[in-house]
C-alpha cells in the first residue's frame, strides 16, 4: 500500500504543478492605455441585448516597437449593429481598445474572475464603434472552428425545415448542443422538472448512442480479429463524428473519450473494470487541460458516472423484477437515482438546490 500512496502523492504533486503553471500562462499585464491589437475570433460570436460577445486570441499587440505577440485569450464586446452581427468564427480583426484582466464588481457574488481564469481568459475589453475592422474573413481554421462551421450548417438546415422559436431552441440543444437560443423560461422549466440534463449534451446522450451502436453491431461476429477491428472502427468514427457536429464541446468530448476507452478495452481483452476506465479518461483529459478539474460540468459528469458504477447494481437488486418490461423501467429509475446520489453534494455546493 505504500507504493500506492507514493504514486498518488506523485500524481497529485504533478497535477498541482501543472495546474499552477497553466494558470500562470493565463496571467498577462495589459497596457494601461488604449492599444491596437490584431486578433482572431476563436468561437461562435454570441449576440447580447446591446453587444456582440466574441472570444478572440490575440496575435499582435502594437503598443510599441517591436510588436509583441501575446497569444492570449480575450473576451471582446462589440456594439451590436449590422456589421458586428456578421462576425464569424475564424475572422481576423484589427481593433483598438483598453483591455484589463477579469475582475469582480461585487465580492459577495459569483467569482467571475476566477471562472474566466480557469477558462484560460486573460482579459476583457469593450471595443467602441468605429475602432475596429475585419482584416481577413474566415482566415484561421482550427479543428474546432471547422466543427463549428458544420454545426452552423445543421442549424441552417433546421431553419429551412421551418423550426422556429422554442421548437428550434429545444431541437438545437437536444441534437447538437447549441443552447444559445434557449430562453430563461425554458431553462427554468427544465431545471424545476429535474430534466435540465436532457438539454445539456453529455454522457447521457453519448451513452445512448454507444448503447445503440452495440445493439446494432452485436450481430457481427466478434471472435475474429478483423470483425472486432471493424466494430471498434465503426464505434469510434460514429462517436467522434457526433462530437464533431456538436462543435467539440468539452462535455461531449469528455464522454466520447471515456466511451472510446470502453470500446478499446473491450477490443483488447473483452473484459474491463469500469472504474479504471473512468479514472483513465479523467487522467487523459486533465493532462490535456488541468484546469478542467475546476469545471462544474467536469465534476458533475464524472461524479454521476462514478455513482452509477458504484450504486446502480445495488439499487437494482433491492427489488427483484420478474417482468422484462418492468425491469427495463426499473433499471432506468435506478440509474437516475444513482446519478443523483453522486451529484447531490455538488448541486448543493454550487446551486444550493437539486431537483
Amino acid at each position: 500500500w505504500l507504493f500506492g500512496v507514493f504514486v498518488c502523492i506523485c500524481f497529485f504533486s504533478a497535477g498541482a504543478a501543472l495546474t499552477s503553471w497553466r494558470l500562470q500562462q493565463v496571467s498577462y499585464v495589459f497596457p494601461q492605455s488604449e492599444t491596437v491589437y490584431r486578433a482572431v475570433i476563436t468561437d461562435r460570436p454570441e449576440a447580447k441585448k446591446q453587444t456582440v460577445l466574441c472570444r478572440v486570441r490575440l496575435l499582435e499587440c502594437r503598443d510599441s516597437l517591436p510588436i509583441t505577440f501575446p497569444r492570449k485569450n480575450v473576451l471582446l464586446y462589440f456594439p451590436k449593429d449590422s456589421i458586428s452581427y456578421l462576425l464569424q468564427n475564424g475572422d481576423e480583426v484589427l481593433f483598438s481598445a483598453h483591455l484589463s484582466p477579469p475582475s469582480n464588481n461585487n465580492s459577495n457574488t459569483f467569482d467571475y474572475a476566477r471562472y474566466l481564469t480557469h477558462k484560460a481568459v486573460s482579459g476583457i475589453g469593450f471595443v467602441k464603434k468605429g475602432r475596429w475592422a475585419v482584416t481577413t474573413y474566415n482566415s484561421h481554421r482550427s479543428l474546432r472552428q471547422i466543427a463549428s462551421k458544420y454545426q452552423e450548417r445543421i442549424l441552417s438546415f433546421y431553419t429551412q425545415l421551418d423550426f422556429q422559436d422554442d421548437e428550434y431552441a429545444v431541437l438545437s440543444a437536444l441534437t447538437i448542443g447549441y443552447k444559445e437560443e434557449l430562453n430563461k423560461d425554458i431553462r427554468e422549466s427544465y431545471s424545476v422538472s429535474g430534466a435540465s440534463h436532457v438539454l445539456a449534451l453529455s454522457g447521457l446522450h453519448v451513452g445512448l448512442l454507444y448503447g445503440l451502436l452495440l445493439f446494432v453491431l452485436k450481430r457481427i461476429p466478434s471472435k475474429k480479429l478483423g470483425m472486432k477491428l471493424f466494430r471498434i472502427t465503426i464505434i469510434l468514427i460514429t462517436l467522434w463524428g457526433f462530437a464533431f457536429i456538436t462543435g467539440l464541446s468539452p462535455s461531449v468530448v469528455r464522454s466520447v473519450v471515456m466511451f472510446s476507452l470502453f470500446a478499446f478495452s473491450e477490443f483488447r481483452t473483452g473484459k474491463y473494470i469500469p472504474m479504471n476506465i473512468l479514472a483513465a479518461a479523467a487522467l487523459l483529459m486533465l493532462l490535456y487541460n488541468p484546469c478542467w478539474v475546476f469545471d462544474v460540468g467536469f465534476q458533475l459528469s464524472f461524479c454521476a458516472v462514478a455513482a452509477i458504477l458504484l450504486f446502480q447494481s445495488r439499487l437494482y437488486q433491492m427489488w427483484k423484477v420478474n417482468n422484462r418490461l418492468l425491469g427495463y423501467f426499473w433499471g432506468i429509475i435506478t440509474v437516475s437515482v444513482a446519478a443523483q446520489i453522486g451529484v447531490i453534494p455538488l448541486l448543493l455546493l454550487y446551486f444550493s438546490r437539486f431537483s
